[in-house]
């Protein structure tokens, strides 16, 4: 099996001068990115790495990142983004921190302080050296953390196979070659499309904040968007307040979340109306894909891949029949086995060669899934279970809410209430809210509405209610 770093020193070869990464104000060649990993690569083994060992990024600027990275695999190390510094899984033991701000909550062997400094030094040790090996192409060479929702993340260990196998599979579903992804390279999506860059010899667009990728997608002619709804809707909020819709884009992939109709008719406005909704996840990558129109359910994620097997089963892992609502378990070709060091959550999730993901839904008898909501994340509101997902996509059609999700929260009297967090503008209409929602929600629907500025949500767009919930009682 190829290293990845064969693919960049191939690229550095062939086109040594055409664009690597771009960034909103500068751009690296071919050639100077594969010299600059050469020479981060060198610099990290003379201080003692070793191949295996865990190595945590916490960097902000994502071109070093990924230049950080890319000199991680060189060296056969573990490598993880974290660009926050928050807690890690207690499976995830780092022998290195390699951060460009002053170590604060993450405990590591070794710390690495990156600067500009740093950089150039480098870049001008960057001779050649060997790239190292791992002891199989089935050893983890990255760590990826997921589940944030809960506030307790977990694990899931790539291995160069995986990480090669998902960038080929992707290409599927790619569509566009020249394409910006707004997630952050910490996300198993955000890898995959870098990865995917570096294997086709596309230029990697990064960016810190929606404006930044607004314009490199006008100024490099994009055909491509990869987000997550509430990325694309940050997205369309500033074209809309420019009044310039971004013209030349042939497709838009969104992952993460479901998208409203409200959302898919603003995208149809103001990008494109060819919009790819993927459903997949860390552990497994792709699992199924839908083209939605504003007149199709937003539950809706679609049929599965052609590297994907997807079933809804009852409780004893027995298939059911068409549109009868079940557990949905995945098996796909570049899934991973467990979670990294963590048996209880690998018991837990992986059975008899299927993933289950944690969601409810049905299959029609045309192959087409609609999620239902998700086990875990059923809300007990007085020893009433809720589905939340549901709820949120019907504030999510209530005119003038751009985002919206439900919560659990306590009066003084300590009795459980459901809470509706949104966030609309500042002549919203919230006695209008109240009137569309009498008319439109289901028994047990909120009883409190809280405007916010933005819904807490994790590296993948998804919701975090604990967050939302501690934020009210604030």
């Amino acid at each position: 099996m190829p290293h990845l770093i064969d693919f960049l020193a191939f690229r550095a070869q062939l086109d040594p001068a055409g664009v690597a990464i771009q960034t909103p104000t500068t751009a690296l060649t071919w050639r100077r990115s594969f010299r600059l990993v050469l020479g981060v690569a060198k610099r990290l083994r003379a201080l003692g790495m070793q191949p295996g060992q865990v190595a945590i990024t916490a960097l902000r600027n994502p071109e070093v990142d990924w230049i950080v990275t890319l000199a991680l695999f060189h060296e056969a190390a573990v490598s993880c983004s974290n660009h926050s510094v928050d807690a890690l899984p207690p499976t995830v033991k780092p022998d290195w921190l390699i951060t460009d701000r002053a170590r604060e909550k993450l405990e590591a062997g070794h710390t690495v302080l990156i600067d500009s400094d740093w950089l150039s030094a480098a870049l001008a040790d960057s001779g050649p050296v060997e790239p190292r090996d791992y002891a199989s192409p089935d050893s983890v060479a990255r760590l990826v953390l997921t589940s944030g929702t809960t506030g307790r993340s977990k694990a899931v260990g790539l291995s160069i196979r995986h990480i090669l196998g998902r960038a080929d599979r992707g290409m599927v579903l790619r569509g566009a070659h020249t394409a910006v992804c707004t997630l952050g390279i910490g996300t198993a999506a955000a890898l995959n499309f870098a990865v995917t860059c570096l294997v086709t010899g596309a230029p990697y667009l990064v960016g810190k904040t929606l404006q930044d990728f607004l314009d490199m997608a006008r100024q490099h002619k994009v055909q491509g968007v990869m987000s997550t709804p509430a990325q694309l809707a940050g997205l369309v909020d500033l074209l809309e307040r420019d009044k310039e819709p971004l013209r030349g884009v042939d497709i838009v992939r969104s992952g993460g979340g479901s998208l409203s109709r409200a959302l898919v008719e603003r995208i149809g406005r103001n990008i494109t109306g060819n919009i790819l909704a993927l459903y997949g996840s860390t552990e497994t990558f792709g699992m199924c894909a839908f083209k939605p129109t504003v007149h199709t359910d937003p539950a809706t994620v679609g049929f599965a891949a052609p590297t994907s097997f997807v079933e809804v089963v009852d409780a004893n892992g027995k298939p059911l029949p068409a549109n009868e609502e079940g557990v949905v378990r995945v098996r796909t070709t570049d899934m991973v086995a467990g979670y990294y060091g963590d048996e209880a959550e690998t018991a837990r999730s992986f059975r008899d060669g299927w993933f289950y993901p944690g969601d409810r839904g049905a299959i029609d008898a045309n192959g087409c899934l609609t999620l239902a909501g998700r086990e875990g994340d059923m809300l007990n509101i007085g020893g009433v279970k809720i589905d939340p997902a549901p709820l949120d996509r019907l504030l999510a059609e209530a005119p003038g809410i751009k985002d919206a999700a439900v919560f659990v929260t306590t009066n003084k009297s300590g009795a459980e209430r459901l809470a509706a967090a949104i966030v609309a503008g500042p002549d919203f209409d919230l006695p209008a809210l109240r009137h569309w929602l009498a008319d439109k929600q289901p028994k047990n629907g909120p009883k409190i509405v809280l405007k916010v500025d933005a819904i807490p949500r994790n590296a993948m767009g998804k919701v975090m209610r604990r967050l939302l919930t501690e934020r009210f009682v604030r």
